[in-house]
């Protein structure tokens, strides 16, 4: 689980990463071979959709307890990292980033309410986590069946606006539409399935199978999107649900039963992927310009920019890690010690 953790996570730094490489340098990283590394992000949410189904069905959910716990895993260390964007930002305004600074959009930032734009750029993806955290909580708290059936109907009408192309003014009412809540539903089937069947003997053709259906999405996706990179059969919010999100949850669905021994630092880069995740972007623009005003990174010679950024890629993880293990890791302990403390009080 970790593994697969690390590789959405990598994927959606490579994604980042090659777009402003391209901007700062002007050249495209591997052939723009990272355009759909955004799918990182639909395995993600594939992937919370099964964590959180699987772990809180088999025992009684309490709404405040698992929303307080939530809170602590998502919401302190992306606070602490959009306040030092901030501070950034003031310290070094840019013209291109005038309206990060608005009061709306840190509101909005703060309090993950949906918006167009953010501090931080991945924090709209945090609203959708937070948005399902709240539904399960309200739902499962009662019953796991009101929140099967609650989720049930939210699909049903996210699929019913999609296909009459149902739109608001409301930016808020869309997020709330937007199909990529499926991706969640992908993850509580997969954990529902996974409970029921503990074993699956043929468990490497479902994984060989979605590997290979996602890696043909993808190549489809890569040489339609060269072509054409608005057409809606790739490019819109429902796409990315029947490109990524359904082959990444036949792909999870078979490793789920992988037992063998993985690599050491796959499952270091999973237990710090939500540092690389936040981290990322800022990381690399630093260190990019850095490379450039130290005249290290020469824009003109091609294959000195790739292995530049390539270095750069290895330094974002390495400095990841290391925030992981002395910022966000000692954060989340103790606050979840305070959290039991005040509980036994």
């Amino acid at each position: 689980m970790q593994a697969l953790r690390a590789l959405a996570a990598v994927l959606v730094m490579l994604y980042h990463g090659t777009t402003l490489i391209r901007q700062e340098t002007g050249y495209t990283y591997l052939a723009n071979i990272f355009t759909v590394g955004f799918m990182g992000v639909d395995i993600f949410f594939v992937l919370s959709g099964f964590i959180i189904f699987y772990t809180y069905t088999s025992k009684t959910v309490h709404a405040g307890g698992f929303l307080k716990k939530r809170f602590i895993r998502v919401v302190p260390i992306y606070w602490i990292v959009i306040i030092g964007l901030i501070l950034i930002h003031v310290k070094y305004p840019a013209s291109n980033q005038a309206e990060l600074n608005t009061a709306c959009t840190i509101a909005a930032s703060f309090t993950l309410y949906p918006s167009k734009l953010y501090v931080l750029g991945v924090a709209w993806t945090l609203t959708y986590e937070i948005l399902f955290y709240i539904v399960f909580a309200l739902t499962a708290s009662c019953n796991i069946k009101w929140f099967f059936y609650t989720f049930l109907a939210w699909c049903v009408l996210i699929i019913a606006f999609y296909i009459l192309q149902i739109k608001s003014s409301i930016f808020a009412v869309n997020a709330l539409t937007n199909p990529v809540i499926l991706n969640f539903g992908f993850g509580c089937i997969i954990a529902y399935l996974f409970k029921k069947h503990q074993t699956l003997k043929h468990w490497g053709w479902v994984a060989c199978f979605g590997f290979v259906l996602l890696l043909v999405t993808c190549l489809t996706y890569y040489f339609a999107v060269s072509k054409d990179a608005r057409d809606p059969a790739y490019t819109s919010d429902m796409s990315r649900v029947y490109l990524f999100g359904i082959p990444s949850a036949i792909l999870i669905c078979g490793l789920l039963y992988f037992k063998r021994h993985v690599p050491k630092l796959f499952v270091a880069i999973g237990d710090a992927s939500y540092s690389l995740y936040l981290i990322h972007a800022a990381l690399i623009t630093f260190m990019l310009r850095f490379f450039l005003k130290a005249h290290l990174l020469q824009t003109q010679n091609r294959l000195n920019v790739l292995i530049i950024s390539t270095i750069i890629f290895a330094m974002t993880i390495g400095i990841s890690l290391l925030f992981y293990k002395y910022i966000e890791k000692p954060l989340i302990k103790q606050l979840n010690k305070r959290k039991s403390n005040n509980t036994v009080w």
